[in-house]
């Protein structure tokens, strides 16, 4: 089971007491899941059934409450936000726990044997690149799409750092300032020096 501790530290941060029928529902995603390019490919990389379930229930949150994901590449951390507010809104729900998750460290290497390997050998295919990093539609790096786009709407190199610089400085200002005070919590990560935030 794939114990995150964010949507634990969410609800607890929130004060909010879970018993049943508590969280309306919870949205999440798994981004390299949300990659997959086919019916086919749309593994769990590594994490196991359905694991916007598998966090629910590691942060407590009853079974009765749906847990699902949805799909939008890059996106769906902030599509989930969204559909949580709509969802609000609406009135169909009163409290919903929404983000993004992913592990690339633990996006596997796989290999399609279904068919079978009549002769010669058979690679290995990353399911980092497959799955997150290659463009389903024309079979190149998402690197090689920032170009084209920049070429597109001439955005020259220095616009681009600048922008970058301005933008971090910005989040650097507005955390000093304490704007993210009630957004951000710390997480203890085990490592071989002890435990660090």
């Amino acid at each position: 089971m794939m114990c995150s501790p964010y949507p634990f530290l969410c609800v607890q941060r929130a004060g909010i007491t879970l018993t049943w029928g508590a969280a309306d529902e919870m949205f999440s995603l798994n981004i390299v899941l949300l990659l997959s390019p086919s019916p086919l490919q749309q593994r769990m990389e590594a994490f196991g059934t359905n694991p916007v379930r598998q966090a629910s229930v590691a942060a407590g949150i009853p079974y009765s409450v749906p847990a699902w994901s949805c799909q939008m590449i890059c996106g769906s951390g902030l599509k989930a936000v969204c559909l949580a507010a709509q969802s609000i809104l609406t009135g169909d729900s009163s409290i919903v726990v929404a983000g993004g998750m992913e592990s690339m460290s633990k996006a596997p290497h796989v290999i399609h044997m279904r068919a079978g390997v009549k002769m010669g050998e058979a690679s290995l295919q990353d399911t980092i690149i497959l799955d997150g990093l290659t463009d389903a539609f024309y079979q190149y790096h998402m690197g090689i799409t920032a170009e084209n786009v920049a070429n597109q709407w001439q955005v020259s190199r220095g616009e681009q750092d600048q922008l970058a610089v301005q933008s971090q400085n910005r989040a650097e200002a507005a955390q000093k300032a304490g704007y993210f005070t009630k957004e951000i919590v710390p997480v203890l990560v085990p490592s071989k020096k002890g435990r660090w935030e």
